[in-house]
């Protein structure tokens, strides 16, 4: 993005940052802030006016009145062509029923979220959703995601059902089979999400 826009300034914001990858940052000449993401934290950086927002997999770990107000921060800083892009875990869809994805991160997944939720919350604070796309990280490799529903998921039947899929997964005919057709079919764990400001 530096290269293709030289002028524009980009900043990281995560809730640790490890120094390795704060001097990569640096290298880049990006700005970054390590620490929680509250909207205080946010504000005293002083940003004026904002193009694009994005959260990759990071509103399921703020608790829902954080988040909204997070939203309105973003929208008072985001300009009126901006974009909020994020990415979220759908606790509707299969993939992370399957793997009990509000249970495996017990203190992490703060807030569970579906499109309809999304669209219920954002529309509140002033967005409108552009696009939904929906991505499965939990089918990108085998002896990953399915492996760990093995081991933790709450019953028998979601860990047979686990080491059944994560058979399928090993196979990389099937693994590419099926990523294709999820991609096809717009079926996914995760949701990425366009927003912009309401007119």
């Amino acid at each position: 993005t530096k290269n293709k826009f030289p002028k524009t300034s980009l900043t990281g914001f995560d809730w640790h940052l490890p120094n390795t990858l704060q001097n990569a940052f640096a290298e880049s000449n990006i700005s970054c802030i390590s620490g929680p993401i509250t909207t205080e934290a946010l504000k005293a950086n002083n940003y004026s006016e904002i193009n694009l927002v994005t959260m990759w997999e990071v509103i399921e770990h703020i608790k829902i009145p954080d988040l909204r107000d997070l939203l309105d921060y973003i929208y008072s800083v985001l300009d009126d062509e901006g974009a909020l892009i994020i990415s979220t875990p759908d606790f509707e869809d299969n993939h992370s029923q399957s793997l009990d994805f509000w249970s495996m991160a017990p203190g992490e997944h703060l807030s569970v979220f579906s499109e309809s939720v999304i669209r219920e919350i954002f529309s509140e604070h002033g967005f409108n959703i552009q696009t939904v796309e929906r991505e499965s990280v939990t089918i990108k490799l085998p002896n990953a995601w399915y492996k760990y529903g093995i081991d933790t998921n709450t019953n028998s039947a979601g860990s047979a059902s686990a080491s059944i899929i994560e058979d399928f997964l090993k196979d990389s005919n099937c693994r590419e089979w099926y990523k294709d057709y999820c991609r096809k079919n717009n079926i996914g764990s995760e949701m990425i999400i366009v927003a912009t400001k309401q007119a």
